[in-house]
């Protein structure tokens, strides 16, 4: 393993039996944080009466940078233009990239320990351009 880098082993489950009687079809989403907007649906399944179903995932944190033809927003494609940099949010592990301009995109990978544990960073150096 790379000084500087945590591997985040963090793994989830979730097991869901259907005993309601009927049919149902489930979607697992994240609640998002404020009124407004609709939440991404991680998974949806259908499962019959008296069946279990399970998920499993993992976490796997990244930072990229990309194009779009208008502001993102509903119904607007992001289309990835560099290589994802894998990052974990915790002050020893690569937790910020700098993202420069050299004739083309770059990313700059780096631990910054003045980020708080949970949070990542994304900072635009001074050659940075979208003209």
């Amino acid at each position: 393993m790379k000084k500087g880098i945590v591997a985040d082993s963090t793994k989830y489950t979730l097991s869901i039996t259907n005993n309601s009687g009927d049919d149902q079809s489930i979607a697992v989403y994240q609640t998002l944080p404020t009124p407004g907007g609709y939440p991404v649906v991680w998974f949806s399944k259908q499962i019959n009466n008296g069946n279990t179903v399970n998920f499993s995932w993992s976490l796997n944190w990244g930072l990229t940078w990309g194009t779009t033809e208008a502001p993102l927003g509903p119904g607007v494609t992001f289309t990835t233009q560099g290589v994802t940099q894998p990052v974990n949010p915790y002050p020893t592990a690569i937790n910020s990239i700098d993202i420069g301009y050299a004739g083309d995109f770059y990313l700059k990978p780096k631990t910054d320990p003045d980020i708080k544990s949970g949070e990542l960073s994304i900072r635009t150096l001074p050659e940075f351009t979208t003209d």
